[in-house]
């Protein structure tokens, strides 16, 4: 009796190998594959870490791996008619770890509104991968340049954010980060008036400022609300207009001084330089005063054409003189307040 042909048959290998793909820490899937349908005699599934030989790591129709980093493992499926113990070749069940996109750390900046310095939006972020893009996402004015990734402010912009986006490798979603922006008003003064005062030893600035809240300070005199008083004449003075939610936003405004030097005051007329006879009582020296818009209001009388004390003040003056001779007395108009 020759002995027949007991050798293992032909076992059809599994099929329909899923070969999944994930992004780096999501849960590892399982990998699956199907046996072919009867009169295929494979019955039972092997996993193995080779394509040949090795150890069975598994059995069944799906094999959940143990691995977790970034990268590509191969694992090998065998059909096996357990009954005779015969299997089919293997065939490979990929897992594919994808590097997830990493578009880095949201981060801002705080700035003024009349700054005009290009800001670098890649120095606003951190950690993020190279490639990604740039989109303004709220905001306007200024100028965006999205292939650099730069924004440079102008008058009139508002607080703005931008997108970075980093696209995802399947099965990986994008990733996004955000720099903002945000602009601070900064206050504007603008000069209204300057008055000197009655005595002109002072004189006191008007000024406008936006936005209202504004903090307010000077060189020189007393600020009160939006005038600047008692400043000493002929000093010029700073006005200095600090944002009062960012300290480093700030405007000013340099006034020079008016003159408040004394006006021209006409002098007193109509003087009457009288003539006695000696023995005769002295008379009222007397002047007249010019009539507005002259500014005098009193008149001051002196021994001399410069200097010297006042004698006496009123339209008139009685000398002391009785003796033979020519006096010659001196009157000036003044204009009180002001002196």
């Amino acid at each position: 009796v020759t002995a027949p042909n007991c050798a293992c048959p032909m076992i059809d290998p599994p099929t329909t190998p899923n070969d999944p793909s994930i992004c780096f820490g999501s849960a590892t899937p399982n990998l699956s594959v199907v046996l072919p349908n009867p009169p295929s005699l494979g019955d039972e599934v092997n996993w193995y870490a080779t394509a040949t030989g090795g150890a069975v790591l598994a059995t069944g129709l799906t094999y959940t791996p143990l691995d977790t980093a970034i990268g590509t493992y191969t694992y090998y499926a065998e059909a096996e008619e357990t009954i005779s113990g015969c299997a089919s070749i293997r065939i490979p069940v990929t897992l594919t770890i994808e590097t997830p996109a990493e578009a880095g750390t949201s981060g801002g900046v705080t700035i003024c509104d009349d700054s005009t310095t290009t800001i670098d939006l890649f120095s606003l972020i951190t950690g993020e991968d190279a490639g990604g893009t740039w989109t303004q996402t709220s905001g306007s004015g200024g100028v965006f340049n999205a292939g650099v990734g730069s924004f440079t402010p102008a008058v009139g912009a508002v607080t703005s954010t931008f997108d970075y986006t980093v696209t995802g490798v399947s099965p990986c979603s994008n990733s996004v980060s955000t720099a903002t922006i945000t602009l601070d008003q900064t206050p504007v003064l603008n000069f209204v008036s300057s008055t000197c005062a009655a005595d002109l030893l002072t004189y006191d600035v008007v000024f406008s400022v936006t936005p209202a809240g504004a903090v307010i300070t000077t060189t020189s005199g007393t600020v009160s609300g939006n005038t600047i008083t008692g400043i000493t004449s002929g000093t010029d003075i700073t006005i200095t207009a600090t944002s009062a939610i960012n300290g480093t936003c700030q405007d000013t405004l340099v006034v020079t001084a008016p003159n408040c030097d004394c006006p021209v005051i006409d002098p007193p007329t109509t003087a009457n330089d009288p003539s006695i006879c000696f023995g005769s009582a002295t008379p009222n020296l007397s002047v007249v005063l010019p009539n507005p818009p002259s500014l005098g209001d009193d008149v001051n009388w002196y021994a001399t054409a410069t200097g010297g004390a006042v004698l006496a003040t009123g339209l008139t003056y009685t000398p002391l003189d009785t003796a033979i001779g020519t006096y010659t007395y001196y009157a000036e108009a003044e204009e009180t307040i002001s002196g």
